[in-house]
């Protein structure tokens, strides 16, 4: 029932999205710009104020920080092997890579930790070391996935540093986990806390971010019809969420980690591909295909992947 309870509200409002969106009631620019909304505005508030102000023990978070991101690299060159051995193009390598990498760690992860600890005891450790976590994880995610995408569609040079430049410098993922990270340094180093304005200003932007995420997530998924590839989309998203499950189990249980920085581990390892994922590929001119098919083959296979995080959550 704790895996249901935990489960269940963040896939019913995922499907509500679906509906909405494959009835009209949100419209193709609705979702556009609520998805906008989420990605400029309301995550990075939500990153900002979440690391920025989260506080568990620094042993806990490193140690889940460094479960998550030993098997991103793994996930990395998993990606790469994949994409290799099925003789794709380098902008289809560059999106296998990319999707078996990237999570859904804001919008679906985080909320499982909440309602997954909740009840626990832990429940405001866990939300905190899923908020540091965050920060390195999204960093991780966007840099690699910049330069792999950039590196199979631009080669080396001049050019490709400048967009490497600008599209890390522009990212508001990447700049809010950054300050989030900075102020979180700053603030214990000095006492110095944010105004109550300010703090009540980015909570109230924030506070909208989840739920709306989550039904952008849903209308992504509706739109998705193009399935062609399905069968490297099915590797790819049983590659993300099952195998980097697994290689979650066995980094926490050779890192000795305890039940708090375990179960945040899993369930973030065990997220499906990031709808987002969808944009950044576009834009970085990789498959988008196999990015749409790898956002719905690892949503569904989620379901089974992060039944046994949850589960496994002391």
């Amino acid at each position: 029932m704790q895996v249901f309870n935990t489960l269940a509200p963040v896939f019913l409002i995922i499907a509500l999205g679906a509906l909405l969106r494959w009835r009209g009631f949100i419209s193709a620019d609705g979702s556009r710009t609520m998805n906008q909304m989420c990605y400029w505005i309301g995550l990075p508030c939500l990153l900002f104020v979440k690391i920025g102000l989260a506080t568990p023990s620094a042993g806990a978070a490193l140690t889940t920080i460094n479960i998550c991101l030993v098997v991103t690299a793994i996930m990395c060159v998993v990606g790469l092997v994949a994409g290799l051995a099925m003789r794709m193009r380098p902008a289809q390598v560059a999106t296998m890579v990319h999707v078996v990498l990237r999570g859904n760690q804001a919008y679906v992860g985080l909320p499982i930790v909440i309602f997954g600890f909740a009840g626990t005891g832990h429940e405001a450790e866990a939300e905190a070391v899923a908020a540091l976590t965050l920060g390195p994880l999204i960093l991780a995610y966007n840099f690699i996935t910049i330069v792999g995408h950039l590196l199979a569609t631009h080669g080396r040079g001049v050019t490709m540093m400048r967009r490497l430049v600008v599209k890390v410098l522009t990212n508001p993922l990447i700049l809010s986990c950054a300050l989030g990270l900075l102020w979180n340094t700053f603030t214990l180093a000095t006492g110095v806390e944010l105004p109550t304005f300010g703090l009540r200003s980015l909570n109230l932007l924030g506070s909208f971010t989840l739920p709306v995420a989550l039904l952008c997530v849903g209308c992504g998924l509706a739109d998705t019809q193009d399935l062609r590839k399905l069968v490297p989309s099915a590797w790819a998203g049983a590659l993300k969420t099952c195998l980097s499950l697994l290689l979650a189990v066995f980094m926490a249980r050779l890192l000795g980690a305890g039940p708090v920085e375990a179960g945040v581990a899993l369930v973030m390892m065990a997220t499906p591909t990031a709808v987002a994922s969808y944009v950044m590929v576009e834009e970085l001119e990789g498959d988008t295909d196999l990015a749409a098919g790898a956002i719905v083959m690892s949503t569904l296979i989620s379901l089974i992947s992060l039944s046994v995080a949850v589960s496994l959550i002391g």
